[in-house]
């Protein structure tokens, strides 16, 4: 009983509400795993954008979603908001950049997206070469996109591995065996990678990060880790995150 008390009070965020905006469905908590990361006090606002197929088309269609599930959040009292989703893949970081002043004027909150976000954090943990791991969709020109984006901001992206998954109704419905196998993968085919990037929230990344960094001994971040990285630091809350990663050391 004591324990499960201990676990509705942190729920409600008594220390800080992360709001989250996410493209795709969600089930009971935003992304797999989240709540086994976050510290206790925190809470996890989310909103979903409707999405169940990623790709640049869908992503197109919701952006006008995007203000109203960020002025959403602010009211139902978040102190931080992060857009996740490929969007930096697709329109790169300055569109980003555009995003975050934008909800910011709207919101007066601190806001940060998914690939603002990760690149920061590989300059944190001063990796340049980087395996990728995802779901396998969007379909298309993803990985080349991929491939520029770390380019174009100094990083080197030395494999990437995706499923033949199509919607992310099926990545839900994914044992944590898929990812953590694609990633180790990957990696052992490229093991002079610096970390490893295990794309998409819906398929456990925050609960295989230790797991892999044991295996491997190199840094392993995560979309949803990501997300609550970025939240406590912009929020400046140092509160001990053990067992999921290396990234929340930096704090």
């Amino acid at each position: 009983m004591v324990d499960r008390i201990k676990r509705m009070d942190y729920i409600w965020g008594w220390r800080c509400c992360l709001g989250f905006i996410c493209p795709s469905l969600y089930g009971s908590a935003p992304d797999r795993g989240i709540y086994e990361v976050a510290p206790e006090g925190v809470e996890i606002l989310a909103a979903s954008l409707g999405i169940n197929v990623v790709s640049e088309d869908n992503l197109e269609k919701v952006l006008t979603h995007v203000d109203n599930a960020a002025r959403q959040l602010a009211e139902g009292g978040a102190d931080f908001i992060h857009l996740t989703g490929p969007f930096g893949i697709y329109g790169g970081i300055e569109r980003d950049k555009e995003f975050k002043k934008r909800l910011e004027k709207l919101t007066r909150l601190p806001v940060s997206l998914l690939f603002m976000d990760y690149i920061e954090a590989l300059h944190t943990l001063s990796v340049k070469k980087i395996v990728h791991v995802y779901p396998g969709f969007p379909k298309g020109n993803y990985e080349n996109l991929c491939k520029k984006l770390y380019e174009d901001n100094g990083f080197e992206m030395i494999n990437i591995k995706g499923s033949d998954i199509q919607t992310n109704a099926q990545v839900r419905k994914l044992p944590m065996s898929v990812p953590y196998h694609l990633a180790r993968q990957a990696y052992l085919e490229t093991p002079q990678a610096d970390a490893i990037f295990i794309d998409c929230g819906a398929w456990g990344g925050p609960l295989l990060v230790e797991c892999l960094e044991q295996d491997f001994g190199k840094p392993v971040l995560g979309t949803s880790s990501i997300f609550l990285w970025a939240g406590l630091r912009a929020l400046k809350i140092k509160a001990p995150v053990k067992g999921f990663g290396r990234l929340f050391e930096t704090l």
